[in-house]
């Protein structure tokens, strides 16, 4: 998907996604966004049901630069929130998110990481290696985490204080759904 990085702003949501492994070109290439001078910033997670801690993490991540949003997949939902989860699919999460005014690019990540396996720290720093650009860290239970891996992977990070509760999980309890 070619991206033109003046137009990056101007974009219809559709245009906004894009695939894990056009991210480098588009990023780092010889018209990508960093050669245009954009101050980038990265933001993820599984965004199942947009929540207002969603809404308040993305836009706060903005304020730091164009948001490069990347989505868990369904096969990594579910291997970690059960078989009921997503319930929006991938497709559906990347076109809600490609539709907020503080969101530049979506992207689904390729693998499936088991948060509980010890190889998901690893995944988590090699995922920002690739990317080569700031990380928005939520402040939420998995912040320290992910400061940890950021650091790993010797980028810069921000941290974006969250709106409590900021947990779709959550969500879904209030309204009486279990997994």
């Amino acid at each position: 998907m070619p991206v033109n990085p003046w137009e990056i702003d101007k974009l219809n949501p559709d245009q906004k996604i894009c695939s894990y492994s056009d991210l480098p070109e588009l990023i780092s290439g010889n018209s990508g966004l960093k050669r245009s001078g954009y101050p980038l910033v990265l933001a993820q997670g599984v965004f199942d049901i947009l929540h207002l801690g969603h809404f308040q993490y993305l836009e706060r991540a903005s304020r730091y630069g164009r948001v490069i949003v990347g989505v868990e997949n369904d096969e990594c939902v579910r291997a970690n929130k059960g078989p009921e989860r997503p319930v929006n699919t991938v497709t559906e999460r990347m076109l809600a998110l490609a539709a907020l005014n503080s969101v530049n690019l979506v992207f689904a990540f390729e693998d499936v990481v088991r948060y509980d396996d010890p190889k998901a720290f690893d995944t988590y720093v090699e995922r920002y290696k690739h990317l080569g650009i700031p990380v928005a860290i939520p402040e939420d239970s998995n912040g320290p985490q992910k400061m940890r891996q950021a650091t790993a992977a010797e980028v810069a990070m921000f941290p974006i204080p969250g709106h409590i509760p900021n947990s779709t999980t959550q969500a879904l309890k209030r309204v009486g759904y279990s997994e």
